[in-house]
């Protein structure tokens, strides 16, 4: 499963926040041969996240400014498919949910409000060796996920984001369970099934080649950005004591902190120690070549789903742990926090020339329109 929206540099994260986003589907011979649910708007749901912020006269909420370059777009209302809190009528059976986190920079902690399983069967580039068993998915800004859930027994339960790790995203109303959609499985009965096995996926080396890139992110303006927002108050919200008045403080700063110039924009973050340009000069990388990579952010903790063009990839280690099973398919997008560190094995099967090179970015838009972007070539 797929997304696509505009890459206009500097202006991805504001037209992304006004509509410009989109999924589509890929599938198979295989796929469509695994008896998996397959009726588009019955029992198969595309199901796109997303946050938004209104002005008092109902449009669309952004300001590049000292809040944005650092932890990113901060919505205040959920919307799923474009509607606050809608209602799916279904099938009773086998559901497929195909899950895009369309967000700016929010990650959702997806969970049953019944705490009824989710059963990962997808990844970013396509389906899994076998379903992975869950109470709790976590998606990153950028990622995807196909999951089956189970509603043979026809109740209602919502699909619900719990609070996630990063201060700032707890702000009320995601400081608690929050319903984004409730499945009403009262339709008639679903015919889709849970396989045991979905897809033989290639084996990973035993030996991997040598690291032949590493990446590192840059973020040039944290010390100011996360001292304003601890002066209004975001330790309070991180340790569970903040109150409405807390609440209030960080909203100002981050709907009110004044715009920054564009040449103050363009150099808040980097790769590498390098702020993005377009006239910047691509890092160059071998064709049809199966490559390591080391994706990391030194001393930073800030979160970074860091995307990459061109390519599925497979996640050797995430802090020199072996990923979970749900992230051992094929992916394109990767987070990295408090540090962290992630190896990855990629492949470019198709060239890239300079003129139209591929991108590797934080797919934090405003990390990504301020600079934490790097172009590469492939020959």
């Amino acid at each position: 499963m797929l997304w696509f929206h505009p890459h206009i540099y500097p202006a991805t994260a504001e037209l992304v926040i006004k509509g410009l986003a989109g999924l589509f589907i890929v599938s198979d011979e295989e796929s469509d041969g695994l008896g998996l649910p397959s009726r588009w708007g019955v029992d198969d749901i595309p199901l796109i996240i997303q946050d938004r912020r209104f002005k008092p006269d109902g449009s669309f909420f952004h300001r590049f400014n000292l809040a944005a370059v650092t932890v990113g777009y901060v919505g205040d209302t959920a919307l799923v498919n474009g509607s606050t809190y809608p209602i799916a009528k279904t099938a009773q059976g086998w559901l497929r949910l195909r899950i895009l986190n369309g967000s700016n920079g929010r990650s959702y902690r997806l969970a049953a409000s019944d705490n009824r399983s989710i059963h990962v069967i997808g990844s970013d580039g396509g389906l899994l060796e076998h379903p992975v068993s869950m109470k709790e998915l976590l998606v990153h800004a950028g990622e995807r996920f196909e999951v089956l859930v189970d509603a043979r027994d026809g109740q209602s339960f919502d699909l619900v984001t719990l609070p996630v790790d990063q201060p700032i995203m707890r702000l009320p109303p995601f400081d608690t369970s929050l319903p984004l959609i409730t499945i009403d499985p009262t339709g008639a009965e679903g015919a889709g099934l849970l396989p045991d096995a979905l897809v033989t996926l290639p084996s990973i080396p035993t030996t991997p080649p040598p690291l032949s890139q590493s990446l590192t992110r840059n973020m040039n303006r944290d010390d100011e950005g996360m001292g304003a927002l601890m002066k209004a108050g975001l330790k309070k919200l991180k340790d569970g004591s903040a109150d409405a008045s807390v609440a209030k403080k960080l909203t100002e700063v981050i709907v009110d902190g004044p715009t920054l110039s564009q040449a103050e924009r363009s150099t808040a973050n980097g790769v590498n120690g390098s702020s993005f340009a377009l006239d910047s000069k691509p890092f160059s990388v071998k064709q049809n070549t199966l490559l390591r990579w080391r994706i990391d952010e030194n001393s930073d903790a800030m979160l970074h789903p860091v995307h990459i063009h061109g390519c599925q990839f497979r996640v050797l280690s995430m802090d020199d742990n072996p990923p979970s099973a749900h992230l051992a398919g094929w992916k394109d997008t990767v987070a990295i926090s408090k540090g962290g560190v992630a190896e990855i094995l990629v492949n470019f099967p198709h060239a890239a020339e300079v003129r139209t090179p591929y991108m590797t970015h934080c797919h934090i838009l405003e990390h990504e329109d301020s600079g934490m972007m790097a172009q590469f070539t492939v020959s």
